[in-house]
């Protein structure tokens, strides 16, 4: 495995993880989690590209040498979900995602990691350097609360198509049913039998 961490490296990333918090990475930027990836708005901007996202696994891993794919695939997810959500919350013209590693290739952080950054017409992202010292608390969170925001409203929309999706296999399902299984399952679902009935939750 290749590693440029030093001895003793305490990984911010896994700090934020766990559930701890510095002026610099807090809970309150945690915009998106799922099983293996969590993105969390950046404290350090561009100064035409405020609010930028940060994903990483959920697991440490240094580098995208070190990456198992199923966290690859995971993050990748998560980045997609968020430049999504990122062109409708900031309004912004474009997404660029930056991903970087060893010291060569522009790492300064040893926690694998991708960079959601908005974009606008004429930004000079590329030709512009990070500004000083880092963004407040205060400051981040108008960008998260956006993104937040955005983001349930996608979980609502996308939830009445699953439905939809569920009722429609359990449709084909019993269509590929003999007869008398058919009218078995449909005096079940109408309750005559007075089993219970098994609902479909929709997520929180």
């Amino acid at each position: 495995m290749i590693s440029h961490a030093p001895d003793g490296y305490e990984c911010p990333f896994c700090f934020l993880l766990a559930g701890g918090e510095t002026e610099i990475d807090s809970q309150s930027d945690v915009v998106l989690r799922t099983e293996l990836a969590t993105a969390f708005v950046a404290s350090g901007w561009w100064a035409n590209n405020r609010g930028h996202v940060i994903v990483i696994p959920n697991e440490h891993h240094e580098n995208i040498y070190d990456l198992p794919a199923e966290y690859g695939h995971a993050v990748h997810d998560v980045v997609r979900e968020i430049a999504v959500a990122m062109r409708e919350a900031y309004g912004c013209e474009g997404i660029s995602t930056r991903q970087h590693n060893e010291p060569a290739g522009g790492q300064d952080a040893w926690h694998f990691h991708v960079h959601v950054i908005p974009r606008y017409h004429g930004d000079d992202l590329y030709g512009s350097k990070p500004l000083p010292g880092f963004a407040t608390g205060e400051q981040r969170r108008p960008y998260a609360d956006k993104l937040l925001a955005v983001l349930r409203d996608q979980a609502d929309r996308r939830q009445p198509r699953a439905d939809q999706q569920v009722a429609a296999g359990e449709q084909r399902a019993v269509a590929d049913l003999p007869q008398r299984d058919r009218v078995a399952h449909h005096v079940d679902q109408s309750g005559e039998t007075g089993g219970d009935q098994e609902r479909v939750q929709p997520v929180q």
